[in-house]
């Protein structure tokens, strides 16, 4: 059985009037059925139909009438139903059912993603449409997000996503150490298309909004422990704790463990986990009309690196490049053409072979650690408005040490450092509804310092140049002011518009070295010799970018559960500073921002008497001023630059359904992103041909049957994903070495509710068809002689168990 479970808010109850004694009902103008439904714990209802659940409103109303006053109303309430997927969001900074909200978005509740066995942002991908989250290549414990073709391809402190990511209100500029962050989520909202005229900051892409449970005034912990193959483990607790009259404590404690997916040449264990999580969330109402919510949240995390296997090798004469002589020098072999034909094939070796097992000989790690803190204060000012202010700091460290080549030689190894200072922000809004408008303005403040520091040395035996330590430290300062109406122009139709405008300030200053001389130029020089009279270390570099983003939206509401909309908006991400560069004033060079033009036009439906959901958007961006990086071999050894050489158009759709047949629910999505470049020209030729690195389709589909027991709930679970082909690197010469051809995965989930217990053991696996994939790559292929894959997680399963305790 299926259950829609709602709940209104302080300000919807108290403002429900009825004489004394008689129902709420009347003046709410619903009429109530004593014989359809029945009163659950917790004050829920559960109405019964043949074919669907549904919710009465009036009974809700008469039962929480009386506790109008309870001080933890939710003012962002996460409202899930699983039977209609009716999931309340403030996507627009309002409580709106996520039906109702004129833009193409997905919201998955908690319940949700506990069903689908969703353990990292990583995995939300499989049911979000154009949606492609990967693995760094150069760290595992951060992510690459891409949707609808807005991507970033660098994890730098000197550079943008393109796609926000915002916990609990705060935004998280860099996706390091985000893995943990689902861990007793009410809901996750993403956003497609161009974002910042609302909140934060401007992002072209979209958004990720992750939004913990608040805690409540009812004492209550759960205990959840769960064990798989890979001898992994997980545990996770938390504590809702009451402090007194309107005050309120919830606390999060996580911790997961597990051996390799694959191992070393030496036997050693890559593409482990050790991770701890902790978060703590205080809310309290101060009087009537001020609500303040503190969190915090620290979490620590350590891996051997991840899986990584030799792709190809260059199609040279003699196949390798560089790489080849870099490997006939430390097997002793002479630099001649038989000698080097040896060493090319011996390289060719570890081309291939077990994907999970790679043949790097030296000891590779990733350590990952960070604490952020938030002050979220809610004032209404009046019934019509409200004033809001959120205030966050977050600190971050990381030690990456990679060897990027898959073999037992030294071709390539790196360490990097990145010990953020920090990263504050500020942010206030004014919410308001005058007559026919509902409006917000606010205005957001960002100042971000570290350091970025990587020590790395390329072929030692063949080159001089070594170490290249790359030395950048960065601050980057953010300030703008948005504001967004929607005014109701008539019964049904309603106009948005809304402005921001960003002013983003750079800089960095920078004292790379080669073999410990520097490789900086000095003011007035294009090029250097390291040490020489025309270098400069430490040296500054600043400038300041610039620009608008707007949207302009028209609704229409042409019957309940049917809702139209059009869209145009553009976007803008901020410009920086190349910080790798050797010798030469390009590797410092700055790259300025970029800009997205979308239109877009969808619908959202509920049918056939709530049994069917089904969206569709459709979407045109005009793409300019694209950032892109490519690794090209240098004086100072290979450099990754970051230009704006590009333009392009991207088109495409989401379509996304939902079926419920009784005790049956069947989910389906399917995404289009068709991405072509108008114009890409760099140093190295016309590469307008190339792909956008992403996949063309991505698809999901997800099926769960319950099996309403006396003594508890059996719930049946399969979801699988589907994403076409992918060059993971489309800028490689030799692209077919780093392709991933289409692949689908397939997870699933059984459950048992043991009610007299107030408990839940379920048995789980993901890839269950043990489907081999790899998730990233990198193109070292003209610069060295090679390329690189990293492999994906293999097939994994396990069992857990949840108990709960009182009110959680």
């Amino acid at each position: 059985m299926t259950y829609h479970i709602f709940f209104l808010t302080k300000s919807s109850i108290s403002s429900i009037k009825s004489p004394i004694g008689a129902s709420p009902c009347a003046a709410m103008s619903i009429e109530c059925d004593p014989g359809t439904h029945r009163t659950l714990e917790k004050g829920r209802i559960e109405m019964r139909h043949p074919t669907a659940t549904y919710l009465s409103g009036c009974a809700i109303a008469a039962m929480l009438l009386p506790l109008a006053g309870t001080a933890f109303a939710q003012d962002e309430p996460a409202i899930e139903r699983p039977a209609g997927d009716d999931i309340v969001v403030t996507a627009r900074k309002v409580a709106e059912n996520v039906q109702d909200v004129p833009i193409s978005m997905t919201a998955i509740g908690g319940a949700a993603l506990e069903r689908q066995s969703v353990q990292s942002i990583a995995d939300v991908q499989q049911q979000v449409p154009n949606l492609f989250l990967q693995e760094s290549a150069s760290e595992p414990q951060a992510l690459n997000l891409s949707l609808r073709g807005q991507r970033q391809n660098d994890i730098l402190l000197t550079v943008d996503p393109s796609v926000g990511i915002y916990v609990d209100n705060l935004y998280y500029p860099r996706t390091m150490g985000l893995r943990n962050a689902l861990v007793d989520v009410a809901r996750v909202e993403v956003l497609r298309g161009p974002q910042g005229t609302l909140y934060g900051r401007n992002t072209t892409g979209g958004a990720m909004s992750i939004y913990s449970n608040d805690p409540t005034d009812q004492m209550g912990a759960s205990v959840e422990a769960s064990y798989g193959n890979y001898n992994a483990w997980e545990l996770i607790g938390i504590a809702n704790v009451p402090l007194g009259q309107d005050v309120a404590l919830r606390v999060v404690a996580q911790h997961r463990e597990h051996d390799g997916y694959g191992e070393n040449a030496a036997g050693q264990d890559l593409a482990n986990e050790n991770s701890t999580y902790l978060r703590a969330k205080l809310k309290a109402q101060l009087g009537d009309r001020i609500t303040a919510t503190v969190s915090g949240s620290y979490q620590r995390g350590s891996n051997n690196g991840p899986i990584v296997k030799l792709a190809g090798l260059a199609p040279t004469a003699i196949p390798g490049g560089n790489a080849v002589a870099e490997v006939a020098l430390e097997l002793g072999l002479p630099l001649t053409a038989e000698g080097l034909t040896e060493a090319s094939g011996i390289l060719a070796s570890y081309v291939g072979g077990d994907p999970y097992k790679s043949g790097v000989l030296g000891n590779t790690s990733s350590f990952f650690e960070s604490w952020s803190v938030g002050l979220d204060l809610n004032f209404e000012i009046t019934d019509d408005i409200s004033f809001r202010s959120i205030t966050g700091y977050q600190h971050l460290k990381r030690a990456n040490y990679s060897d990027a080549d898959g073999t037992p030689f030294d071709i390539i190894s790196a360490e990097r450092l990145t010990p953020q200072d920090g990263y504050f922000s500020q942010e206030w809004q004014v919410l308001g509804k005058t007559g026919i408008l509902q409006w917000v303005a606010g205005v957001y403040m960002g100042l971000e310092s570290g350091r970025e520091y990587s020590p790395s040395v390329a072929l030692p035996m063949l080159s001089a140049a070594n170490p290249s330590v790359t030395d950048g430290r960065v601050r980057n300062n953010t300030y703008a002011g948005f504001g967004q109406v929607t005014a109701e122009l008539a019964t049904g139709l309603r106009l948005t518009a809304g402005a921001r405008y960003s002013v983003d300030d750079r800089q960095l200053i920078v004292a790379n070295t080669t073999a410990g001389l520097c490789a900086v130029p000095k003011g007035g020089y294009a090029s250097t010799i390291a040490g020489g009279p025309n270098s400069q270390c430490p040296r500054k570099f600043s400038t300041t970018f610039s620009d608008p983003s707007w949207l302009v939206s028209l609704d229409y509401k042409a019957a309940p559960g049917i809702l139209t909309y059009a869209k145009i908006a553009r976007g803008y991400r901020t410009g920086g500073w190349n910080l790798r560069g050797r010798n030469t004033i390009e590797g410092f060079s700055s790259f300025n921002p970029e800009t997205v033009t979308e239109y877009e036009v969808g619908f959202k439906s509920d049918l056939f008497d709530r049994m069917l959901r089904l969206n569709f958007a459709a979407y045109y961006d005009d793409y300019k001023g694209i950032q892109r990086s490519a690794s090209v071999a240098t004086a100072g050894g290979p450099q990754t630059f970051v230009n704006n050489a590009a333009s392009g158009r991207i088109q495409g759709f989401e379509l996304e359904s939902t079926l419920h047949l009784g005790d049956f629910t069947l989910s389906g999505s399917t995404g289009l992103t068709d991405a072509k470049y108008k114009r890409f020209l760099t140093a190295t030729g016309d590469r307008s041909h190339e792909s956008f690195g992403i996949p063309k389709w991505t698809a999901g589909l997800s099926g769960r049957y319950v099996v309403p027991l006396e003594s508890g709930d059996l719930a049946f679970q399969l979801d699988g994903s589907y994403r076409s082909k992918i060059e993971l690197v489309p800028e490689t010469p030799t692209v077919s070495q780093v392709t991933q051809k289409a692949y689908a995965l397939v997870n699933g989930r059984i459950s048992y509710e043991i009610k007299a217990w107030d408990a839940e053991v379920a048995i789980f696996g993901r890839n269950l068809t043990d489907k081999v994939y790899y998730e990233i790559a990198s193109n070292l292929e003209s610069s060295i002689g090679y390329n690189y894959l990293i492999t994906g997680d293999p097939r994994t399963f396990g069992i857990s168990f949840k108990k709960k305790f009182g009110g959680i």
